[in-house]
């Protein structure tokens, strides 16, 4: 009998409802919004740009339901959004602002429901934009070995893994003699500028970098300062700081600038101190090299070395005080070079040159005289 009782009980509303003797009740909800931690946005500005008002905008889908500021009580944000169909795609949106109503954060929640005869309450908590190193990007320099004085290419990969976008920043490159960065006693080398960095996007950024022409010679710690004059509001300041501890400069000297001019004999460098390694460049088709060395004792045995780079073929030749040769080396491409000879007392020539117009401004060969 119950079961007869219930089906007719159905039977009667469907026909209630089909005539429009009864309407289901189809009341609106609510949505409460306020911020989780109001404090966070002025953490996150400058101090010349404290939070002052909010706007909240919300949309159903792509319809735009609400769009106003919220409440301002007690240091606290607030507001209560009203006669809201029920439904499960609703998009909240809140732009912290300053005093002249510019945008310092923001923060979001989507998907929010909406219950009909209920109100929804929604924390939410700000956003910012957050600059960092984009981890297993590639990052890299080109040279690994320069010159004091010397330029190398820097290639970075930063990363916007927060919720806003950036505006323009900085990035500085610095040489440093140990693993910590401390501007004041370390070397900027080069720096450069980013105009916009969209949310959740990354981009290589080239910086051509120039070594100091005092700088000693050594290792370096290359450091990446990433928005290096604090232009952009971040929701982390700590990860801006990024260098390789396995990767490193090598900086040498760039013996040019101190054997040249010594493109002949008579303005030849010298003398060199046996057994010591001079770094220095075929700079051009028709550039030679010339050292000078003196020797105190007769039966003085010589030998001079040239390591030459692996692409190129160098040729390596000894001269007395007239102009006569006394000894050679000429090997074939990329084969280093060697003379052994015995002198008497006097002064001796010692002359680099690339064969068949052989050169190289970019790697160096090494010489040395031993005697």
């Amino acid at each position: 009998m119950k079961k007869i009782k219930t089906i007719l009980g159905f039977l009667m509303l469907g026909f209630l409802v089909r005539c429009g003797l009864f309407q289901p009740e189809t009341g609106t909800g609510s949505i409460t919004v306020y911020i989780s931690s109001p404090e966070k946005a002025n953490e996150l500005a400058k101090a010349d740009a404290q939070l002052s008002y909010v706007k909240c905008m919300v949309e159903k889908g792509s319809k735009s339901i609400y769009d106003n500021y919220l409440t301002h009580e007690g240091g606290s944000f607030s507001g209560k959004i009203d006669d809201l169909e029920p439904g499960d795609d609703y998009s909240i949106t809140l732009y912290g602002k300053n005093n002249n109503y510019e945008t310092i954060v923001y923060g979001y929640q989507r998907n929010v429901n909406v219950t009909s005869g209920k109100n929804t309450s929604v924390s939410i908590t700000w956003l910012g934009t957050n600059l960092t190193y984009h981890s297993g990007s590639g990052t890299y320099f080109d040279p690994t070995s320069v010159v004091r004085g010397g330029t190398f290419t820097n290639n970075f990969e930063v990363q916007n893994t927060g919720g806003k976008s950036s505006g323009e920043f900085k990035l500085y490159v610095y040489l440093s003699v140990d693993d910590h960065l401390e501007t004041s006693k370390d070397f900027k080398v080069g720096e450069s500028t980013k105009y916009y960095l969209g949310a959740g996007s990354d981009e290589k950024i080239t910086t051509t970098c120039t070594v100091p022409s005092n700088l000693a010679t050594g290792r370096y710690y290359v450091f990446k300062w990433i928005d290096a004059e604090n232009d952009v509001i971040e929701t982390d300041e700590t990860d801006n700081v990024w260098y390789s501890s396995i990767n490193l400069l090598t900086v040498q000297i760039n013996w040019n600038s101190y054997y040249e001019p010594n493109d002949e004999m008579d303005d030849a460098y010298g003398p060199l101190t046996s057994g010591q390694q001079h770094y220095a460049y075929i700079e051009n088709s028709i550039d030679e090299d010339w050292y000078w060395i003196y020797i105190d004792e007769d039966n003085t045995s010589l030998t001079v070395d040239l390591d030459v780079p692996s692409t190129k073929d160098y040729d390596l030749k000894v001269y007395d005080a007239d102009e006569n040769q006394v000894g050679s080396s000429a090997l074939a491409e990329g084969q280093d070079e060697n003379i052994q000879i015995s002198l008497s007392t006097g002064t001796y020539y010692i002359k680099v040159y690339g064969y068949q117009d052989a050169y190289s401004n970019s790697s160096s060969y090494k010489l040395k005289a031993q005697y």
